[in-house]
């Protein structure tokens, strides 16, 4: 036996089409962050930041394979600029805000690697 339910009113139907352009809205916003790279230029900073001093992390402390260092090292997207020289990574992200570089370079295998000074803003 099926429960009995309330109905819905007039103005719970109306409801549904705004949730639903709410929703439509909402794929499209993430699917555009996601395929045309829209994220503030903080967030590509750091992501920057942070996939150079773990990818050189990767490559001179580690020694592991370029391919697996550079999929170890993405955040969101993998890197646009991948610059490997024989102690020092460079690594850039292309983005509608902006480009994006970040340099980290080998200090030693027991302390690692570091930051250096941005390439490029």
């Amino acid at each position: 036996m099926r429960p009995k339910l309330p109905p819905f009113s007039y103005s719970d139907r109306r409801l549904l089409p705004f949730f639903g352009w709410i929703l439509v809205l909402a794929t499209i916003f993430i699917c555009g962050v996601f395929l045309f790279r829209f994220l503030p230029s903080d967030l590509m900073r750091v992501q920057a930041n942070f996939a150079a001093k773990e990818g050189c992390s990767c490559l001179f402390v580690v020694r592991a394979e370029e391919t697996y260092c550079k999929d170890y090292a993405k955040v969101f997207y993998s890197p646009d600029i991948w610059k490997a020289d024989s102690e020092s990574l460079t690594v850039g992200f292309v983005s509608m805000t902006g480009k994006f570089e970040a340099k980290a370079k080998l200090v030693s295998r027991e302390n690692g690697c570091r930051l250096t000074s941005n390439v490029k803003d």
